[in-house]
């Protein structure tokens, strides 16, 4: 393994890189201590290049996925210099199956009711240890709650009684002065136990929720979740900018010229395939768009539209038929099953020698496919046709 790291390090020219520059906005650059050898301090560094970008950094990798990672690497002294290539780490992880997202640059709008203060809204987050905890997660999560002034014009527009109903639509047209994209409304109070109960509903600028939840525990605990959940649903309803995928490698996933290709899961029936179209097409999306490629977790679609990548993103992430599993993959929901072969002297297998040899850009031409069963014909019986 440690010759694949050396092979790794040949990218670079030893000679004169103490005068190496690091202006590139998509290099990320790392430097870890060798006293537990090299494959550790790679590891080191690729755990922390791919918590700038990962939403969730508990995940399981190979150090061959670190090298294939790698833009360059060497030893100076005692330290091994890792340089790691922003859109192939990206790249990488997403097919790992780990969302990436690097934030919202807009802050988010907390209209938070607290119970602790007679009811009123928060504006100051230093009066609160919850709410003080809330913006640190939220700043680690990589997205900045602020509160509103709560001047004549914000006393004047909300209530309390907003919130508890989920009036939505009146604390948009309040959250309208400040220009945010999305806010939050909340609720804190304690439960009968005596930890923080806090509900919440995040929603865009039009008032239309995109993600609700509670937690309770102390203040720590319970802003941690809270912070977490509100990320989750920011993620799945921004997209952050992705290198424009190559149209050679049919693997690559995101936004191309003039098409975005996505992984869908789930799929277990070659039914399916004609039913993620169909469903496609429901959403406004071309009919022309055709199955790629084929991985262990899925089908590779390339869907051409001319709209904003985000827009599709949000349409697939919200509409019910898919669940988004991580940036550009989404798990179909209505699969028809897992293929229940008709046996006529053949062995079992023969359904997954049917799917294995199955042509997928031949079936993305087809009008239609059988939803209920494949039938299989025995060679007599095909003569005697």
């Amino acid at each position: 393994m440690k010759n694949k790291i050396i092979a790794a390090m040949l990218f670079t020219l030893i000679s004169g890189m103490s005068s190496y520059t690091y202006a590139e906005d998509n290099l990320l650059v790392f430097q870890e201590d060798l006293s537990a050898g090299i494959d550790k301090a790679m590891q080191n560094a690729f755990t922390q290049a791919s918590e700038k970008i990962a939403f969730d950094t508990d995940f399981d990798f190979k150090l061959d996925d670190a090298v294939l990672a790698c833009n360059s690497a060497y030893i100076d002294n005692d330290k091994l210099k890792v340089v790691f290539n922003e859109a192939k780490l990206k790249q990488l992880l997403n097919n790992l199956g780990v969302s990436t997202w690097q934030g919202l640059e807009d802050p988010v709008l907390l209209w938070l009711c607290d119970s602790d203060n007679n009811g009123a809204f928060a504006n100051n987050p230093s009066k609160s240890q919850f709410l003080d905890a809330l913006k640190e997660r939220s700043s680690a999560k990589r997205f900045n709650l602020m509160l509103p002034l709560m001047d004549l014009d914000d006393v004047q527009s909300v209530s309390a009684l907003a919130v508890e109903k989920g009036d939505s639509a009146s604390l948009a047209k309040a959250t309208a002065r400040y220009g945010n994209k999305f806010f939050v409304l909340a609720s804190k109070e304690k439960s009968p136990s005596g930890d923080i109960l806090v509900k919440w509903n995040i929603c865009d600028d039009k008032g239309q929720s995109i993600g609700e939840g509670q937690s309770i525990g102390e203040a720590s605990k319970a802003a941690d979740e809270m912070a977490k959940s509100l990320a989750d649903s920011l993620m799945k309803n921004t997209q952050s900018e992705t290198p424009e995928a190559s149209s050679e490698d049919q693997f690559a996933l995101g936004p191309g010229q003039g098409f975005v290709r996505i992984l869908v899961t789930n799929v277990q029936n070659v039914g399916d395939y004609d039913k993620i179209k169909r469903t496609l097409i429901t959403y406004g999306y071309s009919a022309d768009s055709p199955i790629v490629a084929r991985s262990a977790e899925g089908i590779i679609i390339s869907i051409k539209t001319g709209a904003s990548a985000d827009i599709l993103d949000g349409n697939l992430a919200n509409g019910g038929d898919f669940e988004k599993l991580a940036s550009w993959t989404y798990r179909f929901k209505n699969s028809l099953g897992p293929v229940k072969p008709v046996l006529c002297g053949i062995d079992s297998a023969s359904a997954d020698i049917i799917r294995s040899t199955f042509d997928v850009k031949e079936s993305a031409n087809k009008d239609s496919l059988n939803e209920d069963a494949i039938e299989v014909v025995s060679d007599d019986e095909e003569e005697s046709l």
